[in-house]
């Protein structure tokens, strides 16, 4: 038995190596490094998940040897591209999360870990004082979204939430919060949110296919897909970062 199970009060050298040891083994397990990964799973990544470190097909590594485009990506997206590994590793791993025959148990563990990825590069956004980072809605969006996969929807909606209050019109939030009521029955008030929100944002086809989709009541309206100012932004969360030149 050790001198910490046995209850012996270690030097203060060993308590701080001791703490040390805890909080590494705590962090790794938080996030984690996509291992044995594939150029078809990095395919399916944002044109960005080809540049940032930390990726073991490419190559690239922090210090060492950057991607050529690293400037281009720091320059539209500042400090927190240095974090975007962690976003790729979470897209990479939710993708494996999703195939048909992964057991729940894993399921679940993919995608908490994804959630700790996106948050890795919220929070260090939000200490450096990037409240502006571009890709703000999408990690909250993203993390909503494997809550939902893992059943948890009262977490889901306030990440949902916190992506519609980072960006009023980015429209995947409010298709997320409308999954949620849907889920839990509310229909009603999920078929109301998705028209309120296609009124602030006329045309939007992400909208107009969520409401589609709730069914008989949810067809969609009249208003020509891509007749609103929102219509430039992206139809796909997981393009929310610019195309690489």
């Amino acid at each position: 038995m050790s001198a910490i199970s046995r209850g012996t009060r270690l030097p203060r050298r060993g308590q701080r190596l001791a703490a040390f040891v805890i909080a590494f083994l705590a962090s790794t397990a938080a996030v984690a490094q996509v291992r044995n990964l594939t150029w078809g799973e990095l395919s399916l990544t944002p044109p960005v998940c080809l540049d940032v470190q930390g990726i073991s097909l490419t190559g690239w590594a922090n210090g060492f040897r950057h991607s050529p485009r690293a400037p281009h990506w720091e320059a539209l997206l500042g400090p927190a591209f240095w974090d975007l590994h962690h976003y790729c590793w979470a897209l990479v791993h939710q993708q494996r999360a999703n195939r048909a025959g992964t057991p729940l148990q894993t399921k679940r563990h993919l995608h908490e870990v994804a959630i700790n990825d996106f948050y890795y590069v919220i929070n260090n956004a939000l200490e450096r004082g990037q409240t502006d980072l571009v890709m703000l809605p999408e990690l909250y969006y993203r993390a909503g979204d494997a809550y939902l996969q893992i059943d948890d929807p009262a977490k889901a909606t306030v990440e949902f939430e916190k992506a519609r209050v980072a960006k009023p019109d980015y429209w995947p939030a409010y298709v997320g919060l409308s999954t949620v009521k849907e889920r839990i029955g509310r229909r009603k008030e999920a078929r109301d949110l998705l028209e309120r929100a296609l009124e602030a944002m006329p045309g939007e086809k992400g909208l107009i296919e969520a409401l589609a989709r709730l069914g008989p009541g949810g067809a969609a309206p009249t208003t020509p897909a891509g007749s609103g100012p929102a219509s430039r932004q992206s139809t796909s969360p997981g393009s929310a970062v610019p195309a690489r030149n």
